[in-house]
């Protein structure tokens, strides 16, 4: 909210014609990369509010299946470990575990998931400046999670059996010259203790 209210400031300013009004932007919003085209769209169109209800929606979209700058090389081999993964509310005050890994966000493709989402807004031009915003806006808040990771790993290690090796009397493990196997080498084992 806080966002639009300044650009709500500096649209109102008619003292700044559109070169200043840009420049006052980039100048009290620093950490807001947008283009100049688009900041041009953004400080011209009449109904800023279609805007602002565009840029909340697709920032609450990618926040609440997760967005992640992990590299999916990376994230899809921790995943097949049995990494268990957890996202962050878009409050940030709540976290869940992330039950399916098909619907979450990398940061590097956003920029083509703006194709995929519904809009309102009737321009390419003012979906392109709510897109460019809601991207300057989403942090990730996908991560590993160590302690339901551990604790995955713990049940899962409760389900194996072991394994149970039963030598007979007489019953010959390893002949000479043979290579002592896995199972040789564990009644070996049994034997001596």
């Amino acid at each position: 909210k806080g966002l639009f209210e300044k650009i709500k400031k500096i649209r109102e300013d008619k003292t700044l014609n559109l070169e200043k009004g840009i420049s006052k932007f980039k100048q009290e919003i620093p950490n807001i990369r947008i283009s100049d085209e688009n900041l041009n769209a953004l400080t011209s169109y009449s109904r800023l509010y279609e805007i602002e209800e565009e840029v909340t929606a697709l920032v609450k979209t990618w926040l609440t299946y997760g967005t992640t700058d992990i590299s999916k090389e990376r994230l899809f081999t921790e995943i097949n470990k049995g990494v268990r993964l957890i996202v962050s509310a878009p409050t940030g005050k709540s976290e869940k575990l992330v039950e399916n890994t098909d619907n979450f966000f990398f940061l590097e493709e956003l920029p083509r998931t703006c194709d995929l989402y519904h809009t309102t807004l009737s321009s390419d031009t003012l979906r392109e400046v709510a897109f460019e915003l809601a991207q300057n806006l989403v942090v990730p808040n996908l991560k590993f999670d160590q302690k339901e990771t551990l604790k995955a790993t713990k049940e899962a290690i409760k389900g194996i059996l072991p394994e149970m090796i039963k030598v007979s009397k007489g019953e010959k493990i390893v002949g000479e010259g043979e290579k002592v196997d896995k199972y040789a080498s564990m009644k070996l084992a049994e034997l001596t203790r």
